[in-house]
Parts: structure tokens; C-alpha cells; sequence
């Protein structure tokens, strides 16, 4: 993959809320470009890039724009738990997947953003047939 992804737009949380309805106040759409992967980026050995197609928003996820739920956590930090997307570049020892597959995970955090980095072992292959709504 030659050259930038291009602008990465994530949900990001600036500081951490008193409360679940004060955190939810810190959400803020936070726009930067994405590296160029071979000159800037360089993806460890079972990371991979993913787009972000879906992903949820569900409880755990609004529990930590609150300072009860990590209270040691670095802000400002990208949301989100679950995504489903399409692999754009994979580490030099990623055995299960290749570019362009569909697929769905788990992360500790940020997956309410376009583009992301996670671990090979945070995936599975996106079932045929599911969307990518009913996957995340």
C-alpha cells in the first residue's frame, strides 16, 4: 500500500466525566491523517490496519467517558470496544488473514474511529453472509 490512508475521523474521549452523563459531554470528533503505512507507520509483526465499517456503542462503551470505570486511563483516548472492517495492511506474521478480508473483534479500546491498529489475536473472519453491522 502506497502513500496515506487519508483522514481518520474517531469519536474521542477529552477527559473523563464525574459521572456517565458528564463523560458522555467529553465525546468530541477529533479529525488527523492517518500515517503512510511503509514509510511512517511500521505495523509490528501481528498487527494489522483495519477500516472501520460498524461498530457499537452500547454501555460498556459510554462507561468510559466516566472516571469510575478506568480511573488510571490517558486521555484523551478513541472509544469503542467492538468493530467489524476490511484489513488494509498486515504485520510480517500475521498467519490467519490477508488484505482485504472482512473482519470482526473485540479491543480494549478504540474502534469508533474509521481506521485502527489491532492484534491478529482480537479477530475472527467476518461469517459469510453477515454485514458488517451484524458482525461488530
Amino acid at each position: 500500500m502506497s502513500g496515506p490512508i487519508g483522514t481518520r475521523y474517531s469519536v474521542v474521549v477529552s477527559e473523563p466525566g464525574k459521572d456517565l452523563h458528564d463523560g458522555i459531554s467529553n465525546l468530541h470528533i477529533m479529525a488527523q491523517q492517518f500515517p503512510q503505512l511503509e514509510d511512517t507507520y511500521k505495523l509490528g509483526p501481528k498487527e494489522m490496519v483495519v477500516q472501520i465499517q460498524a461498530a457499537t456503542v452500547s454501555y460498556p462503551d459510554l462507561m468510559q467517558t466516566s472516571e469510575k470505570y478506568k480511573p488510571n486511563r490517558q486521555y484523551p483516548f478513541v472509544a469503542g470496544f467492538e468493530f467489524a472492517g476490511v484489513i488494509l495492511a498486515i504485520g510480517d506474521q500475521v498467519t490467519e488473514f490477508t488484505r482485504g478480508d472482512a473482519i470482526m473483534g473485540t479491543t480494549k479500546s478504540g474502534t469508533l474511529t474509521t481506521h485502527t491498529v489491532v492484534e491478529e489475536h482480537q479477530c475472527l473472519r467476518l461469517p459469510q453472509g453477515l454485514s458488517y453491522e451484524q458482525g461488530r
